[in-house]
């Protein structure tokens, strides 16, 4: 009798072995991961600050590949950093960058005859005809996440830099899609400061969207590190909305301060959450306990779904 109870002990524990296994294989993202042809390498935001050569390129297509477990991404388009120097050793990495990580991953070069024939005419002969790229990779290992696509291509000792896609992604569990940014709801804020340092370039209806875009910053604070909201105030209560940040290079140049380098901003609230009217508008600008705010005239919405702005 203890020899059968011994042996039920066995296999019971094999058993539960064999299902721990499976199921360690099953949410083991490295071990997915390391069958991928090409893999995302974790890096330093600070490798890709110091570029300051940009470049031409885009993504042509993008496929998901759900048909296994791995949790794979083909990318395929074009990008160059402008030569007139030989590119024949030339190399390309994909690169997406959040707030808090950065990958990159190599891609694939591949002939691409109808960019080659525009930009040799401009750069000269001498400039490979690989200016394509092609790669397949595994969002297994990528932390959850916003993330913007750039291009680094490698030509030659002089010339490299950066192509900005302009094209985000984000990582969420086990999905991995392109990112279209849309205004939120969110708590009420009541600032401590004026600002001084803030400007709305435009008010528009675009498609179902309310767009509001401008570039705001405090003094001396990275803009990087900011959050920038929209609030309207009607007669009926007042509504605040998230922004997203944007590059502003001209505004960095004109202040004289690479700290102001992401002060730019850009709203995209629908149409539905807002009724016609006039509404009062004004930037908030938070930083840690620093919260800042300026008024920046009325937007009127009328019935035909147009959009009237006065400063």
């Amino acid at each position: 009798m203890n020899i059968n109870i011994n042996k039920y002990r066995k296999i019971i524990l094999y058993i539960l072995f064999l299902l721990f296994f499976i199921l360690w294989m099953l949410f083991s993202n490295s071990f997915f991961a390391s069958f991928s042809p090409d893999q995302l390498t974790s890096r330093q935001e600070s490798e890709y600050k110091s570029l300051t050569k940009v470049g031409y390129g885009i993504v042509d297509n993008i496929v998901q590949n759900d048909t296994s477990l791995i949790e794979d991404i083909s990318m395929s388009g074009w990008a160059l950093i402008p030569t007139y120097l030989s590119n024949a050793s030339r190399e390309i990495e994909l690169v997406f960058i959040s707030k808090e990580n950065t990958y990159s991953v190599n891609a694939h070069l591949k002939s691409r005859p109808d960019v080659f024939v525009v930009y040799s005419d401009i750069y000269g002969d001498q400039l490979s005809d690989l200016l394509g790229y092609e790669v397949e990779f595994s969002t297994a290992t990528m932390k959850n996440g916003i993330y913007t696509l750039d291009i680094y291509c490698w030509e030659n000792e002089q010339d490299y830099g950066l192509v900005h896609t302009g094209r985000k992604f984000i990582k969420q569990g086990t999905t991995f899609k392109e990112y279209i940014f849309q205004s939120e709801m969110t708590t009420q804020l009541t600032s401590n400061e004026d600002l001084t340092c803030g400007v709305i370039d435009t008010a528009s209806a675009v498609d179902s969207f309310l767009e509001i875009t401008g570039w705001a910053f405090l003094e001396d604070v990275d803009s990087s590190q900011q959050e920038v909201y929209i609030q309207l105030t009607s007669s009926s209560g007042s509504k605040t909305y998230t922004t997203e940040s944007k590059t502003r290079a001209d505004v960095a140049k004109s202040y004289e301060n690479e700290l102001y380098t992401q002060s730019g901003y850009i709203a995209k609230i629908p149409m539905d959450q807002l009724e016609t009217g006039s509404y009062d508008l004004e930037i908030f600008v938070k930083s840690d306990s620093r919260i800042a705010s300026i008024a920046k005239g009325t937007i009127q919405l009328l019935e035909d779904g147009t959009v009237s702005y006065t400063r």
